[in-house]
């Protein structure tokens, strides 16, 4: 079996935890719709859904993974304490799992909702 999932921080493509999706098959950028925020961890960014109209675009990459990589996923965003993996419908219209953040509390915002602006900067 195989599940569509969307990454917006530290597994795409250059990123330091991209090996995990050595198995995984990149099926190219997206993007969500205008209902999240990014906000920034230190090393690594979460996402949050936003207050109404308050929402923006968050970029990412789309790939699709199979059990093994996904249980890998699973384990480094912490689910289900830091992170849940939460199945959405990205602005294109494909089906995906997203990780969204559990607690933000006292983290910054990232207003472009593009983690390489800040982790190549």
């Amino acid at each position: 079996m195989s599940y569509d999932v969307f990454d917006y921080g530290t597994l795409m493509a250059g990123e330091y935890n991209h090996h995990l999706l050595r198995h995984a098959t990149k099926l190219g950028r997206s993007r969500t719709r205008r209902v999240y925020r990014m906000v920034h961890l230190g090393g690594f960014p979460g996402v949050v859904r936003a207050q109404p109209r308050q929402g923006i675009a968050i970029r990412g990459e789309l790939y699709s993974v199979d059990n093994e990589t996904l249980g890998d996923l699973d384990r480094l965003e912490g689910v289900p304490w830091l992170y849940q993996r939460t199945r959405i419908t990205l602005a294109c219209g494909t089906r995906a799992y997203i990780y969204l953040l559990q607690d933000p509390a006292g983290c910054p915002n990232i207003p472009s909702g593009d983690w390489r602006e800040v982790s190549n900067g």
